[in-house]
Order: C-alpha cells, then structure tokens, then sequence
C-alpha cells in the first residue's frame, strides 16, 4: 500500500510539473506571439534594407546619434527573441499537436534556428567600431568582421516561416504568399548587388 501510495504522490507532481511547463511557453496564437511575430518581420524587413548598406558603402552610424540607438535598440530585441525562443510552443509538422514541453522546445530550438540566431545577434558593429579605433594592425580584422556582420542576413529567412504562418489565417493570403517570398528574395539580391557594385 505504501509503495502504491509513493507512486501516485510521483504521477501527481509529475503532472504538476507539466502543467507548470505548459503555463511558463507562450503559445503560437497567443496575442503576445502575433505581436512580437509582425514587429519581427517589420525589423526584418529593415534589417533587409540597412546590412547591405552599410556593408557595401562601409557607413556605420554616428556614435550615440539616434539612428545609433534604434540600432541598439534592434539588436536587443533579436537577443530577446532568441531567449524567447526557448520559451515558445510550436505545432509539431509531422504529428500537427502543439508542442508544449520547455525540454521539447528547447531541444527543437538548439538543433533548428539557434546557430543562425545566435550568429546573427552577435554584435559585430560594435566590435567593429571598437577595432576600428585601435588603428594600423586591425585591418585584416576589420574585413573578416565585416563579412561575419553579414549574418544577420541569415534572418531572412524568417520572413517566409512567419508569411507561410498567417496565410494560413487569413482568407486569400494562402495562395500568394509564394510569390510573396521571390519577390523578396528577389528585392534582397537586387538590393544587395546594388549596394555591392
């Protein structure tokens, strides 16, 4: 009796374990989740426009101008982003069940977006400034950073993950948002060599 009465003390707080699990993953169509999911793609986008920029023309923003800050600005979001990426339930493509396990997501996380999120936020403008300063030895340096400062690209990617997401949602954005996604890969390399040559 006292063995069977251990057991079911073991499932009840296995189970409450699982349920705090699941109250500390924000969910996919939870209001703070499409929220953050349109500022992305909206800082996406602006990412899309400005690395190019200052890689090709080599024109960092003026230290502490407000421009410098709304860069810092957006470079802290993408580091909270990738924090809450630990944090955030997923729908399961082969089984279509929500994912709502920390240990799950997280391993789901560290073997998918990670690596191109966390190179992506490392912040090589700084490191680049700082390197700058310091003169004559850098200048090998310089150009490997500068070509590393390129990963934010990587990000990109993103946009067609979050367009294929709400096209789901909304009515006649489902059939389209393939040729949404060319023409911005499309603008992106257009821009891209436009800022290279």
């Amino acid at each position: 009796i006292g063995s069977v009465h251990t057991d079911m003390i073991y499932e009840d707080d296995k189970l409450a374990h699982m349920r705090n699990d699941e109250n500390l993953v924000i969910l996919p169509d939870s209001r703070f989740r499409n929220v953050w999911d349109v500022a992305q793609v909206c800082l996406l986008l602006y990412v899309m426009v400005t690395v190019p920029v200052r890689f090709g023309f080599d024109q960092p923003p003026q230290t502490y101008s407000a421009i410098f800050w709304w860069e810092v600005a957006v470079d802290v979001y993408f580091i909270i982003d990738l924090i809450l990426n630990f944090f955030m339930a997923y729908v399961d493509k082969l089984t279509n069940i929500l994912v709502t396990s920390r240990v799950v997501i997280r391993n789901n996380y560290l073997t998918g977006w990670f690596i191109i999120d966390f190179f992506s936020v490392l912040p090589m403008s700084h490191i680049n400034r700082m390197l700058g300063k310091e003169g004559g030895g850098q200048t090998k340096a310089l150009k490997i950073l500068r070509m590393v400062r390129l990963a934010k690209l990587l990000r990109l990617a993103r946009l067609r993950y979050f367009v294929k997401k709400h096209s789901e949602t909304i009515d006649g954005l489902a059939s389209t948002y393939k040729m949404a996604g060319l023409l911005i890969v499309l603008l992106t390399f257009g821009h891209f060599n436009a800022c290279g040559w």
